[in-house]
Order: structure tokens, then C-alpha cells, then sequence
């Protein structure tokens, strides 16, 4: 599942997800700032203000010029700043990203072909129309910025559809949002 309130209510807007696979470690230095865990939009126009607008900037930064940027302008205590620089470069040198200001996903049944096996996997990328829920239509798959509908999701690439002007609200794991999810109907992710 994939939620978003900001995102998914903008209808027929495209939305992008970009997949990096390989977790821990793999940093993408050219993503936006904003995209660091923890930053938001708030953080996001002060770090902008001081010429940091990429993940790569962000991590070239001390931990106090940092805390210095986030506190401009704020009214928390000094503390809080601190905390949240720490953590904000924790997550930036960990690849952690916010899903809410990371890109979304979708397909129509599209098909992804396992790179090592004979099966393929097929998934099912749906979203929440207010009465249950629907294929998403019209979904490209990117690797290495050519549309490939073999991405197979065992490297980085992205996916890229547009909003469906009919999504709704709908609440997931107790939580109300706009929601994508993904569903494997065919074939296996892998096995050891």
C-alpha cells in the first residue's frame, strides 16, 4: 500500500514512483531534499533558502550547520532542532525517503518478468474509488529512462501513471488516505 494525501488527491496530475531497490546504503545524492525522511515542506524552504536542494548537499553538511538552517525562523526549542538534524541526517545517509513526498505507482495487470526462474510475476496496482477497489490504467515502467515493461523490480527504476480523477479516501491499517496498493495475482517475488 501507497498513501498519500498530497499526491493522490490531485486528480489526473502524474504521479512517479521511483523504486530503489538495494534498501540500507543506496542514496540517490541527486533526489530532492525534500524527499530525505523527516524534512517536509517546512525544512524543505529553509534548506532551499540555503542552497541545499538535494540529498547529496544534505549529507555534506555538519550536524550544527544543519541544526542552524531547520531553526531559522522557528519558534521550538533549540533541542528539537538538534534532534531533528541528527535524525534527518541519519535517514538521508540510510536512503530513507518519505513516502509522502516520494513518488507513486500503478498498472493494469502489467506484467514483470523474474530475472532469475521461469515464473513471472504479475501484479495488480489498484487504487480506492469509493466502492472498492480498481485496476489502475494507462502505467509505464522505467529502467534507466527507457519504458521497459520487463522492470522486475530487482533494481532501481520508476513507475509512472496518472492520478485517477475518481480515487477516494479510504482508511487502511486505521489510517484515512488516499491509497494505491499492489498485489501479486501471478507467479512468485523469489525464493531462497
Amino acid at each position: 500500500y501507497i498513501g498519500s494525501q498530497e499526491a493522490f488527491s490531485k486528480k489526473d496530475a502524474k504521479i512517479t514512483v521511483t523504486i530503489i531497490i538495494g534498501g540500507e546504503g543506496e542514496i540517490d545524492s541527486e533526489s530532492p531534499v525534500v524527499n530525505v525522511q523527516g524534512v517536509g515542506k517546512e525544512f524543505e524552504g529553509r534548506l532551499k533558502e540555503a542552497g541545499i536542494d538535494t540529498v547529496g548537499k544534505l549529507l555534506r553538511l555538519p550536524k550544527d550547520e544543519l541544526k542552524d538552517i531547520l531553526k531559522k525562523g522557528g519558534t521550538k526549542p533549540q533541542s528539537y532542532y538538534s534532534t531533528k538534524a541528527i535524525n534527518i541526517l541519519e535517514a538521508a545517509k540510510k536512503g530513507f525517503y518519505d513516502k509522502a513526498h516520494s513518488s507513486g505507482m500503478a498498472s493494469k495487470n502489467k506484467s514483470f518478468a523474474l530475472s532469475n526462474g521461469n515464473e513471472e510475476l504479475i501484479l495488480s496496482w489498484e487504487y480506492w474509488d469509493g466502492k472498492g477497489w480498481v485496476v489502475i490504467n494507462r502505467l509505464n515502467g522505467f529502467k534507466d529512462d527507457q519504458i521497459s515493461n520487463g522492470y522486475d523490480f530487482k533494481e532501481t527504476g520508476r513507475v509512472e501513471f496518472p492520478c485517477p480523477e475518481d480515487i477516494e479516501a479510504v482508511k487502511v491499517a486505521g489510517q484515512e488516505n488516499y491509497w494505491i496498493r499492489v498485489r501479486i495475482i501471478s507467479g512468485d517475488y523469489g525464493k531462497e
